[in-house]
């Protein structure tokens, strides 16, 4: 985990702006946490909370409602980060210097403020 975040705050250390996927999405937050840029996320599936239909844990083909789909979202990212963040704490606070991550997951913070979305999928 350290390694890889070393790797990563190596590679983009002096950027104007970071964009990741999915999979290193943790620590791109964090990196752009520390340098105070814009983070741009760039994801191959469907993954914005909806009230459309509930999140992927979901057995396909339940009707929960708008407001309990869009809640499943929320309580799958909330359970993910609850997992992550322990380990990712610990390799943010000796590769980045950050001693504080927060309580709840940090994905919606993003929707909140608006950031950019991307979607690589037709």
């Amino acid at each position: 985990m350290r390694q890889r975040l070393r790797d990563c705050w190596a590679a983009c250390s002096d950027a104007d702006v970071i964009i990741v996927s999915l999979l290193p999405y943790l620590f791109g937050y964090m990196i752009a946490k520390k340098l105070g840029v814009p983070l741009v996320r760039g994801f191959y599936f469907p993954s914005s909370p909806t009230r459309a239909y509930p999140a992927g844990f979901v057995r396909a083909g339940v009707q929960l409602g708008g407001y309990l789909n869009l809640a499943t979202y929320h309580l799958q990212r909330h359970v993910l980060w609850q997992i992550a963040r322990p380990w990712v704490a610990g390799a943010a606070k000796e590769v980045l210097g950050l001693h504080k991550l927060p309580l709840l997951e940090p994905f919606g913070e993003l929707d909140r403020q608006r950031q950019l979305l991307l979607y690589a999928y037709s």
